[in-house]
């Protein structure tokens, strides 16, 4: 097979649709767009019936029209659309747990636990969650609400349902938005519902559906060189891991974790590379990352790095990363191109042992010597 084969040049002669552009609006702008608090936020502003007197029974309504497509016994939809819920926030269990939304009829003994999920994956507790709410077990339901259809865990499956952001606001939408409302009211709903369609699995057959179609070898030429792409840039971390002895994973696209087996929760490294495969001016990132007791002691650290000359060359950094609330603490960014890809071992071998092993030491030290005055 020669050198060339498998490239796909006819596409490359071809002019390639560009994804249709996302509506903007201030999810976007601010950066909220996936922040599963904010979107929880807004959803019981929504279902607050003291606010919004009008939508929040059409919200609900929509929400328990599309449990009872999917649930057999419905009963508790009927009877809490008649009580006088209420809507709280990230309701904290016994045992340290947060539900994301609660909306509860005290009096009736009725509530809709809702687990919400935006990108982030599913790790939750839901049956602490669930024994939480002390009410019969016919008079709870729990939603897993998500982006994309998702398997709901065995050990609830009775007792939590799957539904999707879009088939939320799509019944809403089927039943008919009142007239009446705050004009400032609806804007912020169609924003809202543009971002959940922004975030949501685009169905429609598009421009770029149409052009695979239209190109389908080519295409698929292409997405095999792009998956050779990805696994070179994995085999290398894999290599880096080895070498640097630390264990490795890949929790999302464009991620890696590289890990000491002590503080295996506390402070690692996170490496971002997602740029590196979707974008025209690609860029690296790497990071120490903190979680778990390392957000704990988050002060203490930045005491014991005050001094360190790697802590003086990289800005420090407190920015929370989406919904897992992990912290990133030290970051280095690289600008790439395909010469400095070709030595991408070697770049993050040298940027860890030199900038961000004498750090790491400091951490692991100081978290050690705070665990066990604890």
């Amino acid at each position: 097979m020669s050198k060339d084969e498998g490239i796909p040049w006819e596409l490359l002669k071809i002019e390639v649709p560009e994804g249709v552009p996302t509506e903007t609006g201030y999810f976007e702008i601010s950066g909220t767009a996936t922040r599963e608090t904010v979107n929880s936020r807004v959803y019981a502003w929504f279902l607050n019936r003291e606010q919004n007197p009008v939508l929040a029974p059409l919200f609900c309504d929509a929400l328990l029209h599309v449990a009872r497509r999917k649930h057999d016994d419905t009963s508790i939809a009927e009877r809490l659309l008649l009580g006088k819920y209420k809507c709280q926030l990230e309701v904290a269990t016994s045992i340290g747990n947060r539900i994301d939304i609660l909306l509860r009829d005290i009096q009736a003994q009725l509530a809709i636990i809702i687990e919400n999920k935006i990108h982030a994956e599913l790790r939750n507790d839901l049956r602490d969650y669930w024994n939480h709410v002390s009410y019969p077990e016919d008079q709870k339901l729990g939603i897993l609400l998500t982006l994309h259809r998702t398997q709901v865990p065995e050990n609830v499956k009775s007792r939590f349902i799957n539904i999707t952001h879009l088939e939320w606001i799509e019944a809403i939408e089927s039943a008919g938005v009142p007239s009446g409302i705050p004009l400032y009211t609806y804007g912020m709903m169609t924003d809202f519902f543009n971002t959940i369609r922004n975030q949501s699995t685009n169905r429609a057959m598009n421009d770029q559906a149409r052009f695979f179609f239209d190109h389908p070898v080519p295409v698929i030429q292409a997405k095999e060189c792009l998956d050779a792409a990805t696994n070179y840039i994995k085999g290398e971390l894999r290599e880096v891991a080895e070498l640097l002895e630390l264990s490795f994973s890949f929790p999302y696209y464009g991620y890696c974790y590289l890990k000491e087996k002590k503080h295996i929760d506390d402070a690692y490294y996170t490496i971002i590379f997602e740029q590196l495969l979707q974008s025209k001016d690609p860029i690296l990132h790497v990071i120490i990352e903190l979680y778990s007791a390392g957000i704990k002691h988050i002060d203490s650290l930045e005491r014991a790095l005050k001094l360190t000359p790697q802590s003086k060359a990289i800005m420090p950094s407190r920015e929370r990363r989406g919904e897992s609330r992990c912290v990133h603490f030290r970051t280095k960014t690289f600008l790439m191109n395909t010469d400095r890809i070709s030595q991408l071992k070697d770049i993050l071998i040298e940027t860890i042992q030199e900038d961000f092993e004498p750090m790491m030491s400091i951490i692991h030290e100081t978290l050690d010597g705070l665990i066990e005055k604890a």
